[in-house]
């Protein structure tokens, strides 16, 4: 499963699987949300936004809801068994992935140093 998230506010019906994830996203979230507000729309607007791809997600489902192979990924990080990869589109708007190590898709993991 695929969530898309714009702001620390869509955060509220989300069940994490660990805490190393949620605060990863709520620190992607609170930088959208501190510099782009809460109530824009995030696939319009300036800001962009976060997917968090829950444990088995696969790379397909992801593509459908962006396609990274498309995109020059920015930087990738790994803290504990999470992965982050930001990708920038514009001046100002990004796409960040947020998902489990063993759900990360080739294309990502070998942007890790």
């Amino acid at each position: 499963m695929i969530y898309k998230i714009g702001s620390v506010a869509d955060m509220q019906s989300i069940v994490f699987e660990n805490d190393t994830i949620k605060q990863t996203i709520y620190h992607y979230a609170s930088i959208l949300t501190t510099e782009y507000g809460a109530d824009r729309n995030v696939d319009t607007d300036d800001g962009g936004y976060i997917l968090y791809a829950t444990m088995g997600t696969t790379a397909e489902e992801i593509k459908a809801f962006f396609d990274y192979t498309q995109n020059i990924v920015e930087f990738v990080e790994v803290q504990d068994d999470v992965c982050s990869a930001l990708y920038i589109l514009s001046s100002d708007y990004g796409v960040v992935i947020i998902m489990s190590l063993t759900d990360t898709p080739p294309e990502i993991l070998k942007e890790i140093n």
